[in-house]
This record gives structure tokens, C-alpha cells and sequence, in this order.
């Protein structure tokens, strides 16, 4: 991690740190499936309307989470360039699948 860092604050000095942005929402591992836990208001997660907590995400840009996927296997493969397509699937605790497409960003600040 410390040599993560040093990399980190050498992009930053040169200008050649990349943003990265997500969709905010909390994921946990619950029941050996990858569930949204939370949602930030302002993030695109929430603004679909479409996501819920305890919805379980069954693929992330077509790769499926196979059972024993972990939250740092799942969570790293959010993150992305801000404005760019992220495509869920996902199933609602009642048992309907369905898929979403958001744009990756940062939560937009509380009016």
C-alpha cells in the first residue's frame, strides 16, 4: 500500500493521475452473494431509481460473480472513468432479475 501511495503523490505531481469514479452504492457480501447494502442519495446508483438495497448484483459488465466472489473482487470492478457505462445485473429480493446501465460519477453535492 505505502508504494501505492508514493506512485499516487509521483501521478499527482506529474498531472498524470487518472480520476476514477463509481456509482454509489455499498456492496457486502451476504448470504455468499454479492448485495447492495447502501446507496449515497446524490450518486447514479440511487438517481436510476432502479437499484434497492438488498438487491443482489449477479454480473458487472457481463462477468458474472460466481459464489465465494468477494467484496474487494466486486468493488474493484466499479470504479472507472468518470462518464463511462456500467452495465448490473442484478436480482431483487423477490427473485426478478433484471439489468441496468449507469454512468460512472462522483455524488453530486446535497442541495
Amino acid at each position: 500500500c505505502e508504494s501505492r501511495e508514493r506512485e499516487r503523490a509521483r501521478e499527482t505531481e506529474r498531472g498524470t493521475a487518472t480520476m476514477s469514479a463509481g456509482i454509489g452504492c455499498g456492496i457486502a457480501v451476504v448470504n455468499n452473494t454479492i448485495s447492495v447494502v447502501s446507496l449515497v442519495p446524490t450518486a447514479p446508483a440511487a438517481l436510476s431509481g432502479s437499484i434497492a438495497v438488498g438487491d443482489i448484483i449477479t454480473a458487472i459488465d457481463d462477468k458474472p460473480l460466481a459464489a465465494g466472489t468477494t467484496q474487494d473482487q466486486a468493488a474493484s470492478l466499479i470504479p472507472g472513468a468518470p462518464g463511462t457505462a456500467i452495465k448490473l445485473s442484478l436480482q431483487t429480493s423477490k427473485g426478478q432479475a433484471y439489468t441496468t446501465t449507469l454512468l460512472r460519477s462522483a455524488p453530486l453535492a446535497p442541495l
